[in-house]
């Protein structure tokens, strides 16, 4: 169980950043 906790912990940050560079990627080609 502690070892799933764990990998919720990081897959989720994972999950956001690449949300989050995925749209700074459309950013720029629309710029």
């Amino acid at each position: 169980m502690t070892n799933n906790q764990t990998e919720i912990k990081i897959k989720v940050p994972l999950d956001v950043a690449q949300t989050y560079w995925n749209a700074t990627e459309e950013e720029r080609k629309n710029n």
